[in-house]
């Protein structure tokens, strides 16, 4: 105790040039910061990033949900669109399996809830929702694959039961299978829960649980299992695979949910293909 005293005593304070230099920087990193996602936001909202392998053929893989969707602990760059969108692309533009052009979408919105992603369709009342807002839209619309990031927020944000969660996910998926389209399910991150809650934890736990027996199903043919995020599984337990919140992913973490998904997708996508190519042949 003495000793940490006597360190705490004899530690210099900082001088007025380094006070000023680091609020200085402090001033630039805001601003730098500020601009940046400015524009990203002009230049990058609503554009895909491109697996380009001609103009014959535009699939499409729509990414949606909370902040694990809308990337939040990737980095700020100048034109990178943040989570998992990015280097999936990169991904599979090195498979050379992958033989037409695929744009995936990132329409994660930061701070949302299971709730809040619900079909109009599906609630008491008529509001528009997120869902809504990107499956109305032609851009999104012709998705052949989507991709659902939800629950993150539903306990940290909202009040919404582990029972609440799943129901909602499932309404959602019910919904986006009926239009013919293949979902693959993420479950709850859960590394760092135990430092907002134990309560937290446990019902992520609950969650994710719901949600595995629900893609574990196989009389649901368009239903699939994202990769394993949760911190039971050893591959992401690495704290290099998280922000400094311990919450969110690192851009390490993002690029390891996409390889992982590359090897989830990779004959998916190819049937997909085929099919198509099938019918443009009229085989």
């Amino acid at each position: 105790m003495e000793g940490t005293m006597e360190k705490s005593e004899n530690r210099v304070p900082p001088t007025i040039v380094e006070s000023t230099l680091n609020s200085v920087y402090a001033l630039f990193r805001y601003y730098y910061d500020f601009i940046i996602i400015f524009l990203n936001v002009l230049f990058l909202k609503g554009n895909p990033t491109i697996v380009n392998r001609g103009p014959i053929f535009n699939n499409k893989i729509v990414i949606i949900g909370d902040d694990i969707a809308a990337g939040v602990g990737d980095i700020d760059a100048l034109l990178h669109i943040k989570g998992i969108a990015s280097p999936l692309a990169l991904q599979l533009r090195k498979n050379t399996r992958i033989k037409q052009t695929w744009r995936i979408y990132s329409c994660g919105v930061v701070g949302s809830t299971s709730e809040e992603w619900l079909p109009t369709s599906e609630k008491k009342n008529d509001k528009t929702t997120h869902f809504e807002t990107v499956f109305n839209n032609p851009k999104y619309a012709d998705a052949k694959i989507v991709i659902i990031f939800l629950g993150f927020n539903d306990e940290r944000n909202g009040s919404l039961s582990a029972d609440d969660t799943y129901e909602n996910i499932v309404a959602i998926s019910k919904v986006l299978t009926n239009m013919g389209k293949p979902v693959y399910i993420c479950p709850v991150p859960t590394h760092a829960d135990h430092l907002v809650s134990d309560e937290l934890y446990g019902n992520n736990l609950r969650r994710n649980e719901l949600l595995d027996l629900y893609t574990d199903n196989e009389t649901r043919p368009l239903i699939f299992k994202g990769p394993q995020i949760h911190g039971l599984n050893y591959e992401y337990k690495g704290d290099f695979l998280y922000a400094p919140d311990a919450q969110h992913f690192s851009p390490r973490g993002y690029v390891k949910i996409a390889k992982d998904f590359e090897d989830l997708l990779e004959n998916h996508m190819v049937r997909i293909e085929f099919k198509q190519f099938k019918e443009k042949l009229n085989i």
